[in-house]
């Protein structure tokens, strides 16, 4: 597991990063030109979106940086997409849904055909796919699905995508929004975490720097720009979440459970919609649902920190009964229980198949002893 400290540095540098970018090309240019001339909100919701996507890549360029992940040019690698490909796809169609505000169809069709085209963008050229879907692959090359379940799943993880990423966009835009991007934030980190125990570590580091962004975003905002509903932070974040947690299902061992938990948790935003909740007040509406987005969150990391903390159990106790040492391999085991045909017999020379076995007590015997007596025969 990467250092706890560096993991924190990474996320505050790009928590700054990602403030001071909010500043200098959203707060202050809006603020200068509303002090000269007459701004409509529709040009300054553009000209704080377009702030937003630059403070979300500058945020987690310098992240990624920090913390080691290197990219690969060309994006061969899933992670490589998520961060090259499919992010800024996702910030551009947040520009071009405020551009065209009026016509919130552009919106909508623009964030399905993303939505859509990520699954297979992610699994493009892996195993899942049909070899004949990739070109200069062996079309004969085995797959794990065929044509009619891929493009079935393909289909079906595309669609609910384009449902998270609508209903956040529509919460984030209902009084008490910017629970949405705060939320975000959170389960960009909690999942981040669930998938780096789920034995994919660089792919979910990715995730961990979006927190800091999404933190510093929020902040400025707050204090500077609170008409702003913060669609772009939420349009990326909601891309880079769904495309983490396809990367630790295919890619690592993210369990479905744990997939679903984590998918589920954004949803609960929409809680700012049902009027029980919009009669609280902000700061208690803003408790509400991040709370709520915690509980399905916190499930996901703690079940698999169980899961990691089983394996590397596991992985010791096999370490220690394979170590070349005199001991027995179960060293509680007492020595009046041992089988007396077992003591009295020496043991095997190795073979070419006992490099298999967890331990070898017999490695450096002589070749021409013996087999050592099954304990099974003594009872007969």
């Amino acid at each position: 597991m990467p250092d706890a400290t560096l993991i924190l540095e990474g996320v505050a540098a790009a928590g700054g990063v990602a403030a001071l970018v909010m500043l200098l090309l959203g707060v202050w240019p809006a603020r200068k030109v509303a002090a000269t001339a007459a701004i409509t909100p529709m040009r300054r919701s553009r000209l704080a979106t377009f702030a937003e996507v630059l403070a979300v890549a500058g945020g987690m360029g310098i992240g990624c940086w920090w913390l080691g992940i290197k990219p690969n040019t060309p994006p061969v690698e899933d992670k490589d997409r998520l961060l090259f490909v499919l992010l800024p796809a996702a910030g551009i169609v947040e520009i071009l849904a405020v551009v065209w505000q009026r016509r919130r169809w552009v919106g909508r069709t623009l964030r399905l055909l993303l939505a859509l085209s990520l699954p297979f963008l992610m699994l493009f050229g892996s195993g899942w796919l049909p070899a004949k879907w990739t070109p200069g692959a062996d079309p004969t090359a085995p797959s794990t699905w065929t044509e009619q379940e891929a493009l079935r799943n393909l289909v079906g993880l595309g669609i609910l995508l384009a449902a998270v990423w609508g209903l956040l966009v529509w919460a984030a835009q209902r009084a008490g929004g910017f629970a949405v991007p705060a939320a975000l934030g959170v389960l960009s980190a909690a999942a981040g975490a669930t998938i780096m125990l789920s034995g994919y570590a660089t792919g979910g580091m990715i995730g961990l720097p979006f927190a800091g962004v999404a933190a510093g975003a929020l902040l400025v905002c707050l204090l500077f720009a609170r008409a702003h509903s913060m669609t772009g932070v939420v349009g990326i974040g909601t891309v880079l979440v769904f495309g983490l947690l396809m990367a630790g299902e295919f890619f690592g061992e993210l369990t479905t459970t744990n997939f679903t938990l984590l998918i589920a948790a954004p949803v609960l935003c929409g809680l700012l919609a049902l009027p029980p909740v919009q009669r609280f007040k902000p700061a208690v509406r803003f408790v509400v649902v991040i709370v709520a987005c915690l509980v399905p969150a916190g499930v996901a990391v703690g079940l698999a920190q169980r899961s990691f903390a089983a394996a590397t159990d596991e992985s010791s106790a096999y370490g220690a009964a394979s170590s070349g040492s005199d001991a027995p391999a179960f060293s509680g085991t007492p020595a009046g229980s041992a089988n007396p045909s077992l003591l009295k017999e020496p043991a095997p020379s190795r073979s070419k198949d006992s490099a298999s076995t967890p331990r070898d007590p017999g490695i450096d015997e002589e070749p021409k002893r013996s087999a050592p007596i099954d304990p099974g025969e003594s009872k007969n």
